[in-house]
């Protein structure tokens, strides 16, 4: 009888043992599916996702974790329903199984002090640095990217340039490029351009003498 009690003991320490593991081992499809689960207890409309940014112009860029225990998603909520920007919350889950409900900025910067970065490399801090950027504004999964060298920005911006001339004319393309075109992501840059057209337009046909006393005034 003492034998089977100790047997059974056993078995119920291995079972708990088991579980303990399984709940510590979640699959990355079973943290989404947890996170699921616990937004559709608010809205069962809800879209899930793993964060990212998705735009029309720079395409989509899955974001790297550079967090083994947790994985980072964006829940958005009444899809179809808002009456202006989509309502979005960032949320993370633990590969035990525990959910952070509402995470930003500083819930992140929370997480990345706790965690051992005793063996990171220069690209987990790249990528936490990211992450960090992200998930301070919800906005920020309609797009936006880390530029690493000048050609990216020209790449973008020649981009938003191009959108509006699908399909039309060669005429019509050539001369939008003559035009000078106000982009609101480099606001400063236009403003440039239009003070110095301005400044040089009276000065056309004037004589190099006329010129160069103007330049020196800084007459407007």
């Amino acid at each position: 009888m003492r034998h089977t009690t100790n047997t059974l003991a056993a078995v119920v320490i291995l079972l708990a043992s088991i579980s303990h593991t399984q709940a510590g081992d979640m699959t990355d499809e079973q943290m989404l599916k947890r996170a699921v689960e616990v937004i559709a207890k608010e809205d069962a409309s809800a879209k899930v996702t793993p964060v990212q940014s998705k735009n029309l112009h720079l395409g989509t860029w899955a974001l790297m974790n550079p967090l083994p225990e947790y994985r980072l998603f964006c829940a958005r909520l009444n899809p179809g329903k808002e009456i202006a920007a989509p309502n979005r919350r960032f949320l993370a889950v633990k590969r035990t199984g525990q959910v952070i409900e509402s995470v930003d900025g500083a819930k992140f910067a929370q997480l990345l002090t706790a965690e051992d970065k005793a063996k990171w490399k220069d690209a987990d801090y790249r990528n936490a640095a990211i992450l960090w950027v992200h998930v301070m504004s919800k906005a920020n999964e309609d797009g936006w990217k880390v530029l690493e060298k000048p050609e990216d920005f020209t790449k973008c911006h020649r981009a938003r340039q191009m959108q509006p001339l699908m399909g039309a004319s060669k005429a019509a393309r050539v001369q939008r490029f003559k035009t000078p075109i106000r982009d609101p992501l480099v606001p400063s840059v236009s403003i440039l351009l239009t003070t110095t057209q301005k400044r040089e337009q009276p000065l056309m046909g004037a004589s190099k003498a006329a010129r160069v006393q103007r330049l020196r005034t800084g007459s407007g």
